[in-house]
């Protein structure tokens, strides 16, 4: 990103364990779901978050959110940090900080009507000083999301999947947020559905200049819909760099190996089939070292000895591995 670019997210040393308890186990052990992980966001762009399931991207949105509360590091939001602040203390923010969560069908409350669940946030955070002008906005929201005003009435269970996540897309506007975390809002949709709700993503992000964090473990969504990716690999970033470096000049093996699983449409090349051999380690006792080595095809003593520093490609690109560093 370019130098003058506001920072609104700032996250340094990240870790989120979570304690393993067992009568079992002598010494307490610590799932490392997250572990010192380091990033910036700038505002108006969408950061890609990617990795094979349980690699700990959905735990870091939501320590970044504060839904939990980290073991170490420091979250900075527009300026202010948040790591620590208690409850009451992070209330009048949270209102810049939503989320899209994955399932339409689970986030939205069946007992509520449409206009109900939009108004919500507004009440909770005061955003309206009357009942007319919060109607004004719920219908101002549905026309954003291209739900007609005649649904308002309706419940959620009255909605096809893809209406009911354009209504979730509209609830996390409600309060006007400068960032909004997207984790995998379109892998329960239908793929002719799944377009659309990407585009309207994008074009909500112009018109109400949006930051957008978005999880997914599609790498082709990834590449439609993102500015910078950050490749994850057992709790940690491995590689993170503008699309263009991570598509088209990926530098880490796990990230190759991701790419080269991503289906090609007719007439392009298709990239040899990079196959991971092992299973993904336990975040319990991940690997000494590198924590990738264990089905890196390259990997050398060193991988086991000592963890690669994140090394510098130019341009924002960075990769954490001892063979880029010889290189």
């Amino acid at each position: 990103m370019e130098p003058d670019k506001k920072i609104l997210l700032k996250v340094r040393n990240l870790k989120q364990w979570f304690p393993v308890n067992s009568l079992l186990l002598e010494k307490k052990k610590y799932v490392k779901a997250v572990n010192d992980v380091s990033f910036d966001l700038y505002e108006g762009e969408t950061l890609g978050i990617a990795g094979e399931s349980g690699c700990g991207k959905s735990t870091l949105i939501r320590s970044c959110l504060r839904l939990l509360k980290p073991t170490d590091g420091s979250i900075e939001f527009d300026g202010q940090e948040i790591a620590n602040k208690k409850l009451r203390a992070l209330r009048p923010i949270r209102k810049d900080m939503q989320i899209i969560f994955q399932d339409p069908y689970a986030s939205l409350d069946g007992r509520w009507k449409v206009g109900r669940l939009l108004e919500e946030p507004m009440i909770i955070n005061k955003i309206c000083s009357s009942k007319k002008e919060r109607k004004e906005k719920v219908n101002e929201l549905l026309e954003a999301v291209s739900i007609s005003q005649e649904y308002i009435n309706r419940f959620p269970h009255e909605f096809s999947g893809g209406q009911r996540q354009r209504i979730a897309i509209a609830s996390a506007l409600a309060t006007d947020p400068k960032l909004i975390v997207c984790d995998e809002p379109v892998s329960a949709l239908d793929v002719s559905v799944r377009a659309q709700v990407l585009n309207l993503l994008r074009d909500l992000q112009v018109s109400r200049k949006l930051t957008y964090i978005f999880v997914s473990h599609d790498m082709s969504v990834i590449e439609y819909i993102c500015d910078r990716v950050a490749i994850m690999y057992l709790g940690k970033i491995v590689e993170i760099g503008s699309r263009k470096a991570i598509f088209e000049e990926s530098a880490h093996p796990y990230t190759k190996a991701l790419l080269s699983a991503v289906p090609k449409v007719s007439g392009e090349k298709n990239a040899e089939r990079i196959i991971l051999e092992g299973d993904i380690p336990s975040p319990v006792d991940p690997p000494s070292g590198c924590v990738f080595r264990t089905r890196c095809k390259y990997a050398t003593e060193k991988c086991a000895c000592e963890e690669p520093k994140m090394c510098d490609l130019g341009d924002g690109h960075m990769a954490a591995c001892h063979l880029i560093g010889k290189a």
